[in-house]
């Protein structure tokens, strides 16, 4: 396909699937062709659900106000036990629609896809009996040949053609011979272990028409043992309906079995007597079905890649489908769509803007991510390894080198985790450091390890991954212990068995791609640079403790507890306890049962009781006093399962001095220091990274030797600390740290996770040259401000005082203006300060004390773009300062026109006027009495 030829994307299957992405694709511009080999929409007897999350993408493709027309909103779901009696009357459906304004649908399959056709513009690009037979790629593009004779050329084929699919049947072809193993993934990757009738009913009852079966827009779940019902009332006048049954063995694809109509009759014939809800059973749907079927329940994920490494991909039914009860088919074929979107946006889209260049090649295409499994609902990329949730790199510019360093590093543990039974919550990059490589939080809570040397330049793949099986191992066993280095010696012998396999991970990351630039792996260390001094920097903790567990106790002693709080036991507060009668009147017997009632006996007997009353409470308002066992009735369920302990001199501290918290902003506690460099196993570690890697460690291997051997403590900083401050500056990068002041306290009181590349210091050079104070994470070490996620830039006020020509420039991510955070305002240097380039000479920004900025556009953007802007007169609103914002066109055809909008529709308004221009937000000057300068360019004019 030359570069001439636009972009076309063949999509095999008019499923939900296929036709939602169809919808996008005419959205976006992008030419397509649906291939179904039988009818668009056909009747099966199958009905849909639509969660909210779902709801949003329809209405993004303008399809959501169709289907909210022909449907009731889901609203009420009751769930009844085997004896009929209702056990859940749950109201999540409305709590969702009320939280997220979407609402819960339930419809007919074939509707559903009915509104998915009729809203495509041409109808001529979807062709019904017309199958795909087969195909052929080459470098430029991909041809299909069809059931019906005819070739196809297209870019790419995206596999949306079921649970059946025949691309996933060609795919597995293909790869017989050379990959068996892949191959029988690809047949055999769906279970079924239940069959079901699927059934289309009329909403009323076999004896009054004029009697619903079910209120409007409730669900009605009945559990038996072995087999199950659903009913739900989503469209006026009908129910949709499913009968569960539990097969005698389960069956694989692709010989689960075909059912027939008598198949059906008899199913209901030995379970229709059931009750589905209070009134009906599944007789009654029977006898009022308008369409039923009976088909296997195939659940199950291909686990292999669900490409060929090229120009095919397979999306929806055809790699994952879940079972019908949960309402996940059809969302996650939708969720599908979306991640291949973003997957392969990035080469494909990047022809689309400039065709001149050249298409993207097989490679290229092969190196975006393809989804491996199920996704968390808002990611935007596919995940390397399901047991590390997030993967973070420090901000700045080798970000993106970061990111697929860190993510390869995960792919390549997978199968070690998975056979260990490991998780990782947090994987992330820590800054270069003299001291270490990675350590440990809370067993796997986090992980960080550091990726590149002092010297800029990235540390080895192998030896950054060799210390991430040592941190691993720490997951298990946070000591240097014994039986810590039988763990990691069995990790790191599974590893060196991966890597004499070529295996690089699951997918697509097994094909072994490296990065597009290859920055990580050219332009590593060299043999004569310092490298960290220990290769594990330690693990700690959390100083909190768990609270202890109260017993659990059944419904009648909780209720006997009641009764004996409110009553006493055997009946004391009503006076009928001699035994507690002697105890509230000081141990004075008395011969008979005294009158209680207007008497002088009675009236002492009710004082005694209200004082011993009253003593008791006084006593349970005591500090520190013993309470009394609380009632389990009344006990709080959202309290935390952990307790604070007091601090203590033994608190974890950074490699800058500075206390580590959690999460939770309580204090850490080091379990475990750097590996001692005495200890036999240590040594034998650091002796296997230098016979494999000795192109790096050779030439320097008697410094690093004289590491085993005794070693001087680590320096003393100012304060006190016996960890040595990195030469970059003070900065913590955990994500569940923060920073604090150097009397202890913390800068702030909110717990968030700085992140990105830290502020330089001005004095942090060899040559004693003054270097730009740059402020894109951490804590700024001039002005002390802490970089808070989600802050534009927190930091940009600080400039050295030995800094008088015009500052550098700063990035600020988009995202990051609207929450701009300026605690205080701190005198600079104003020769530090420079000019802002504006048009327009009213714009300026007000900070609130929530932080949140409002942008005033009072006139247009046109004119020269060097023009000063002096700006309104600054205005303080709270207490968080005010910042003066302006705006700069590059191109003089740019226009903007805005009153009184926020950032995002900002964005949004220039986008209408320049929408192939980049909108980005530079740093133009410092900062004095809290004001900051910011102007937003357009490069380009549409």
């Amino acid at each position: 396909m030359s570069a001439q030829e636009s972009f076309k994307v063949i999509i095999s299957g008019a499923s939900v699937a296929g036709l939602t992405l169809a919808n996008a694709l005419e959205k976006a511009g992008v030419e397509y062709l649906v291939l179904e080999r039988g009818d668009i929409a056909p009747q099966l007897g199958a009905s849909i659900g639509i969660l909210c999350h779902v709801a949003k993408v329809l209405d993004q493709l303008g399809i959501c106000d169709r289907i909210q027309d022909i449907t009731i909103p889901l609203l009420q779901r009751q769930n009844f036990d085997e004896y009929g009696h209702l056990f859940d009357d749950c109201q999540i459906f409305r709590n969702l629609a009320a939280k997220t304004k979407r609402p819960v649908m339930f419809l007919e399959r074939r509707a559903y896809l009915q509104t998915l056709y009729d809203n495509l513009k041409d109808k001529s690009r979807v062709r019904a009996h017309v199958g795909l037979k087969s195909f052929a790629e080459d470098d430029k593009g991909v041809t299909v040949f069809t059931t019906t004779g005819e070739e196809v050329r297209g870019s790419i084929l995206v596999g949306a053609d079921g649970i059946h699919s025949t691309v996933r049947k060609l795919i597995a072809e293909s790869v017989a011979k050379s990959d068996p193993e892949r191959a029988t993934k690809l047949t055999k990757g769906f279970t079924a272990h239940y069959r079901a009738i699927f059934g289309i009913s009329k909403n009323q009852q076999r004896g009054d028409p004029t009697k619903q079966l079910l209120p409007d827009g409730t669900i009605h779940d009945h559990y038996y043992r072995g087999h199950s019902g659903i009913a739900a009332s989503g469209v006026d006048g009908l129910v949709f309906w499913f009968l569960f049954v539990k097969q005698d063995s389960p069956s694989t694809s692709p010989n689960c079995p075909r059912y027939s109509e008598a198949d059906a009759q008899d199913t209901i014939r030995k379970y229709g007597h059931l009750a589905v809800g209070p009134d009906y059973t599944f007789n009654d749907l029977w006898e009022l079905r308008l369409n039923a079927n009976m088909l296997p329940l195939e659940e199950g994920i291909v686990q292999t890649s669900w490409n060929t490494g090229g120009r095919v991909v397979m999306v929806g039914d055809a790699v994952f489908k879940a079972t019908v009860n949960a309402g996940l088919g059809g969302s996650t074929a939708v969720e599908g769509v979306c991640n291949l979107g973003y997957m392969a946006g990035a080469p494909v889209f990047n022809f689309l803007l400039d065709p001149d260049k050249s298409f993207p090649s097989r490679d290229a295409i092969a190196s975006a991510n393809m989804p491996l499994g199920i996704q968390r609902l808002n990611a935007k990329k596919s995940h390397p390894n399901d047991r590390v949730v997030f993967i973070k790199p420090l901000k700045g510019k080798d970000e993106d080198t970061a990111q697929d360093y860190l993510e390869r590093i995960a792919a390549q543990c997978l199968p070690i985790m998975k056979e260990h039974h490991l998780s990782v919550t947090t994987l992330e990059e820590y800054e270069p450091n003299r001291e270490f490589v990675g350590r440990n939080f809370n067993s796997g809570e986090i992980i960080q390890l550091v990726l590149k040397a002092r010297s800029g330049h990235w540390l080895p793949f192998n030896y950054v991954q060799m210390v991430m099986m040592h941190e691993l191992a720490h997951c298990v066993q946070m000591n240097h212990s014994r039986a810590f280095w039988k763990v990691r010696n069995l990790y790191a012998e599974n590893m060196r068995v991966l890597w004499s396999r070529g295996y690089t991970g699951e997918g697509m990351w097994g094909r072994g791609a490296l990065l597009a630039t290859g920055e990580f792996e050219r332009n590593t260390v060299t043999a004569g640079e310092e490298l960290p001094e220990h290769l594990c920097g330690g693990t700690y903790r959390s100083r909190r403790r768990k609270r202890k567990a109260k017993p659990e106790l059944s419904y009648q002693e909780r209720k006997q507890r009641r009764i004996e709080k409110k009553f006493g036991r055997n009946g004391v507060a009503l006076g009928a306890d001699t035994d507690a009668k002697a105890k509230l009147e000081k141990g004075r017997a008395t011969q008979a049962a005294p009158r209680v009632a207007q008497s002088k006996r009675g009236r002492e007997l009710r004082a005694a009781a209200a004082l011993a009353r009253f003593d008791q409470q006084k006593k349970e308002m005591t500090p520190g006093g013993e309470p009394e066992d609380e009632d389990e009735s009344t006990a709080s369920e959202t309290g935390s399962d952990y307790e604070d302990a007091e601090g203590g001199a033994d608190d974890a501290l950074d490699i800058n001095g500075r206390k580590l918290l959690d999460a939770k902003g309580g204090n850490m506690v080091r379990v475990c220091g750097d590996e001692d460099p005495g200890d036999h196993d240590a040594a034998n570690e650091l002796r296997e990274l230098q016979a494999s890697m000795t192109k790096y460690f050779a030439p320097a291997k008697d410094k690093q030797s004289e590491r085993l051997g005794a070693r001087p403590g680590p320096p003393t900083t100012k304060e006190g600390s016996s960890r040595a401050t990195s030469s970059n500056g003070p900065k913590n990068t955990n994500r569940d740290t923060e920073a604090v002041a150097k009397n202890g306290q913390p800068l702030n009181t909110k717990k968030t996770e700085p992140h990105g590349k830290k502020a330089q210091s001005a004095t942090n050079k060899t040559n004693d040259e003054p270097a730009p104070a740059t402020a894109t994470g951490g804590t700024c070490e001039l002005c002390s401000f802490q970089n808070e996620e989600y802050s534009a830039l927190a930091v940009v006020t600080g400039l050295s005082s030995t800094v008088s020509a015009a500052p550098s420039r700063w990035s600020v991510p988009q995202e990051h203006l609207e929450v701009l955070a300026l605690r205080r305002a701190i005198p600079l240097n104003p020769d530090a300060v420079s000019d802002v380039h504006c048009q327009d000479r009213q714009a300026h920004i007000i900070f609130h004390e929530e932080n949140a900025a409002q942008l005033a556009i009072c006139g247009g953007i046109s004119g020269s773009s060097t023009d000063h802007c002096g700006g309104s007169p600054a205005a303080t609103v709270g207490s968080n300062g005010s910042a003066r914002f302006s705006l700069r066109a590059v191109n003089d055809g740019a226009t903007i026109d805005i009153s009184k909008v926020r950032w995002e529709e900002c964005v949004h308004a220039a986008r209408a006027v320049c929408p192939t221009g980049s909108l980005s937000a530079m740093c133009l000057g410092g900062a004095t009495s809290g004001d900051v300068a910011f102007s937003l360019e357009m490069n380009s004019a549409g």
